[in-house]
């Protein structure tokens, strides 16, 4: 399976340098693997897509002015763009357009708030078309805690594999019990838990 570059909060060459593999090839194809279960299961526990990306996404008004995207920090003012519509069937286009003098938003929260509008009660009366996400590279803006807590965790998984310990929960050795935790460890949870968002969307007048 390819490295899935969407999803992956490193690049391989920097996963093999944390895991001490930088000059060894032997598990690059278990690696990317590691690497795009460990992007799944970070964007499942922040209910987010954490890396940069295009975004087009539909919700269910209440009359409020407020929305809170699903994804953030919103990238690029130029691309956002907000419909509203109260028609049946719904109707996107120029005419239901907010113009972007009645947007005032929070980026690093994705927050939307809106002057002189209201978001039409209704499934799927807003549409929203944005930019969101952390980078890597050379526009790098990932903070530094989160991508340590990616590698960590490829860095686990990786570690259970190659020793074939997959599932134990302690052995012993030579008379030495060693303790192995089976599910992601307490303290990559905690890292990753900073940018967990809720689950709830809500919008408030």
């Amino acid at each position: 399976m390819a490295l899935d570059t969407t999803n992956v909060l490193a690049t391989l060459a920097e996963a093999k340098l944390h895991l001490g593999y930088s000059a060894v090839s032997t598990y690059d194809t278990m690696i990317e693997n590691m690497m795009n279960a460990a992007a799944a299961w970070c964007n499942t526990r922040t209910n987010r897509l954490l890396m940069h990306r295009l975004l087009t996404e539909f919700y269910d008004g209440d009359g409020g002015t407020s929305l809170h995207l699903r994804n953030y920090p919103v990238t690029g003012s130029a691309t956002f763009e907000l419909w509203l519509s109260s028609d049946d069937p719904r109707v996107y286009d120029s005419g239901t357009l907010v113009d972007a003098d009645d947007i005032i938003k929070d980026d690093d929260i994705g927050l939307v708030r809106l002057q002189g509008e209201v978001l039409p009660e209704g499934a799927r009366t807003v549409k929203a078309q944005y930019s969101a996400g952390f980078q890597i590279g050379s526009s790098l803006t990932l903070p530094w805690d989160l991508r340590h807590g990616f590698l960590e965790l490829v860095r686990y998984w990786f570690e259970k594999w190659k020793s074939a310990r997959t599932g134990i929960t302690s052995t012993t050795v030579e008379g030495e019990t060693i303790q192995y935790e089976k599910d992601v460890p307490k303290d990559i949870e905690s890292i990753v838990d900073r940018y967990r968002r809720s689950p709830r969307l809500h919008w408030s007048h």
